[in-house]
């Protein structure tokens, strides 16, 4: 019987308690059977990894801590490198995975020329939706939104010299171009197995528009080359949301036109209603008089 390939979970650990120990259960219900995890604390404070994942049983269960704070590329990259798996699959320690993740991606990428695997993302929190990420240059580079957990073979790691580890953010959408850039291409799963979460820690506007900046100016050389594809990607966007908004005005019309019409319904009612009222006095009187 041929062994199924290792897949190697990584998850870098900084200061979310709440939602650790949720994550590393989703990849322990994993259906598929040959799966490390490797849960890299990076020097968090409070309460640490170790004492959050107190209890839980999996074979191949690596937890270990840093000895300072280095930011979540280093703890990844340690995390890999710790890693003994065909495949990697980095998972931040807010998201979870779905049980048939694994084995559905594996099952994806093992008879295909593929580097690696992503599925469409199912936010959940403080949003309810379904992403297809993006998987070419042009789209990466004008913010369309990528999976950072991603099913990939090891090649792939070791032939990009793993994540950037200057960057405080973006990590995997460099991880992405960085990828790509050597030739690795990349497939998605429409199944909505990776579940994103969305709280009060995501980058605010603000923050997007400065990240947005930064990978304009570490990738120039790819902003120029690409340039014609990223202008005409964002032309359709424009036509999108003039088309977006032209529906949302119409819609606030109508709501409009159907507050109106209720404002003259209940006026109506309340009329009856004194109407009823005043001939209900009245009957009242007249059989007072009787």
């Amino acid at each position: 019987m041929t062994t199924q390939p290792t897949v190697s979970v990584v998850i870098p650990y900084y200061d979310q308690p709440e939602f650790l120990r949720d994550a590393v259960e989703s990849v322990i219900a994993q259906t598929y059977p040959n799966v490390e995890i490797i849960v890299v604390d990076d020097c968090s404070p409070g309460v640490n990894a170790i004492q959050l994942l107190r209890g839980l049983r999996h074979p191949k269960l690596l937890v270990f801590k840093l000895e300072n704070r280095k930011g979540v590329s280093v703890a990844r990259n340690a995390g890999i490198i710790r890693s003994s798996g065909d495949y990697i699959l980095p998972l931040d320690a807010d998201d979870l995975l779905d049980p048939q993740y694994v084995s559905e991606t594996v099952k994806a990428l093992i008879d295909s020329n593929d580097a690696g695997v992503c599925t469409a993302i199912r936010t959940f929190g403080n949003a309810d939706s379904i992403i297809n990420p993006e998987l070419d240059i042009a789209q990466i580079l004008s913010r369309g939104t990528i999976c950072n957990t991603f099913l990939y073979r090891r090649e792939v790691f070791d032939a990009v010299d793993g994540y950037r580890e200057g960057l405080a953010v973006d990590q995997e959408r460099q991880f992405l171009l960085d990828a790509l850039q050597k030739g690795f291409t990349f497939k998605q799963i429409k199944q909505p197995l990776y579940f994103r979460r969305q709280h009060a820690g995501n980058a605010e506007q603000s923050c997007l528009e400065d990240r947005y900046k930064d990978l304009v100016e570490r990738n120039i050389n790819l902003y120029k080359q690409y340039l014609p594809q990223i202008l005409g990607l964002q032309k359709v966007r424009v036509q999108e949301l003039t088309v977006a908004r032209v529906r949302l005005s119409r819609d606030f019309q109508k709501l409009a036109i159907d507050d109106k019409r209720l404002k003259r319904g209940l006026t109506n009612v309340m009329s009856y209603y004194h109407d009823l009222e005043h001939d209900a006095l009245k009957t009242e009187a007249t059989v007072g008089q009787l």
